[in-house]
């Protein structure tokens, strides 16, 4: 199972597609699936962030490696 990272913000935020080729932080809006999820947030805008692996795991991987 793979973790979620969500944002929310005051203002729409920049995209930022996922490239294959050149795997990087990117940013997308939400799905419909993924509605739920705004009623964690009081901001109005609600993007899911990927990591450079595609999913929220990148970010927990990086994190863990600075407290080991």
């Amino acid at each position: 199972m793979c973790y979620a990272m969500y944002i929310a913000a005051d203002k729409p935020l920049p995209l930022l597609e996922w490239d294959e080729a050149h795997r990087s932080f990117y940013v997308r809006e939400i799905d419909a699936r993924e509605q739920g999820v705004r009623v964690q947030f009081t901001k109005p805008n609600v993007y899911y962030a990927g990591s450079h692996i595609k999913c929220g795991c990148g970010f927990v991987s990086l994190s863990l490696h600075f407290y080991i």
